[in-house]
């Protein structure tokens, strides 16, 4: 179903010029982290409209990593909602402390954002 529009997709990407990013950051179509060949690659930026969002993958990642590390993630919901920090305090793992999350900062039918 998504194929012409992934060819449409590759040839634009094509276009652009490419670049491995300054930050690291997770790929939600592996879960793990965005390598520079996939970061440079416009087969893999197509084929974000065909691969499935692998949020879950992409937070056990984060917190591996940071456990490794000696650190507690920080999540900032960016999104028009409250939609992923249930599930990332979930997933976070059992019996341990859910990693620190920002208010959501928006104003709600003229009143001041939600605060605990």
């Amino acid at each position: 179903m998504m194929d012409k529009a992934a060819e449409a997709l590759e040839a634009q990407f094509a276009e652009i010029r490419l670049a491995a990013p300054k930050l690291r950051c997770i790929s939600s179509v592996t879960g793990d982290w965005l390598t520079e060949a996939e970061a440079t690659s416009p087969a893999y930026w197509a084929g974000h409209c065909r691969a499935p969002v692998r949020f879950g993958d992409g937070l056990s990642t984060l917190f591996r990593h940071a456990t490794a590390e000696g650190r507690t993630p920080i999540l900032i919901e960016t999104g028009p909602g409250i939609t992923r920090f249930p599930p990332s305090r979930v997933r976070a793992g059992r019996g341990a402390a859910p990693p620190p999350c920002s208010p959501r900062c928006r104003m709600r039918r003229g009143r001041p954002p939600m605060t605990k």
